[in-house]
């Protein structure tokens, strides 16, 4: 998941320097911070706090096969 989460804000900072390219490094910087942090407490932190028997419904909300890979367009209503 924390793979996962860094590539999305990676691909969200991306997007916003070419929507905002008045916006600095140490801008892009608050911005990533901010938005790891916001990872981390929204997601990271409750799934590593989660009961070991709910992997397998994190599991299917999240796609995993088994394998390495995941479906990317998984939805919740699989």
């Amino acid at each position: 998941m924390h793979r996962h989460n860094r590539s999305v804000i990676d691909a969200e900072l991306r997007r916003l320097a070419r929507r905002a390219p008045s916006l600095s490094p140490a801008d892009l910087d608050v911005v990533n911070t901010a938005l790891g942090k916001v990872a981390e407490s929204a997601i990271l932190a409750p799934l590593r706090n989660a009961p070991r028997n709910t992997a397998i419904l994190l599991t299917h909300i999240f796609g995993h096969t088994g394998n390495g890979s995941s479906r990317s367009n998984a939805t919740l209503n699989d």
